[in-house]
């Protein structure tokens, strides 16, 4: 199982910023979608949608940080659909917002 999760972790790496459902991971790695479930807990101790949402937010965490970009552009490019929604999302990682986050790392 945690073979085949590698296929899946591999497609999230590289097609983070587009939507993907549960069904489309679990395909890639041959997998019903309990397994999936299962599987990505047990090796990960999260669900697959919580890490692609850690994904998506390290992602954001690494463009805050390196660019100036606006937070709307960041969300966009890393696949949330606005800027409030990765801010809340980012939050919940990160414990600050995003724009507490720029500031520090810059500082």
């Amino acid at each position: 199982g945690v073979l085949r999760l590698s296929s899946v972790l591999g497609m999230l790496e590289r097609e983070h910023a587009r939507q993907i459902t549960i069904d489309e991971m679990a395909s890639t790695a041959y997998m019903s979608q309990s397994t999936l479930h299962r599987t990505f807990r047990e090796a990960l101790g999260i669900s697959p949608s919580q890490y692609l949402i850690r994904l998506r937010v390290a992602k954001a965490a690494e463009l805050l940080q390196r660019t100036d970009l606006p937070l709307d552009q960041i969300a966009f490019q890393v696949g949330f659909h606005a800027g409030p929604h990765l801010s809340r999302q980012f939050r919940k990682v990160m414990d600050e917002p995003p724009s507490v986050f720029r500031r520090r790392v810059r500082a």
